[in-house]
């Protein structure tokens, strides 16, 4: 091979080499920054469901507080149960009133 072949596979191969790697930093420094973009998209998206559950959950306790639940019943006209008897089904074990036909729907 002749001298200045060589020397002109190199000229040439050093500048593509640098390219390629530059097209290959810029490619790694793209894909850092939208997985940070991608991170703090779900940050915000934590924080709002941590949000929502937390507004849930106090929404449960008060729907289960003691007053709510006895409001609720006067609002239905439920009145407390006599003569309860339990029936075994299949899966579980249910409560009968013996009353509970003396009540005439609306």
């Amino acid at each position: 091979m002749k001298p200045w072949k060589l020397v002109l596979n190199w000229r040439l191969s050093l500048p593509v080499g640098i390219l390629l790697f530059l097209l290959l930093y810029l490619q790694q420094t793209n894909n850092q920054a939208e997985q940070g973009f991608k991170i703090r998209k779900l940050e915000v998206t934590r924080d709002s469901l941590r949000e929502e559950i937390r507004n849930l959950t106090w929404e449960v306790s008060a729907a289960r507080s003691l007053a709510t639940v006895q409001e609720r019943a006067r609002q239905l006209s439920l009145g407390t149960p006599t003569d309860v008897s339990f029936v075994p089904t299949e899966f579980s074990t249910v409560a009968l009133s013996a009353n509970q036909g003396d009540k005439t729907s609306p």
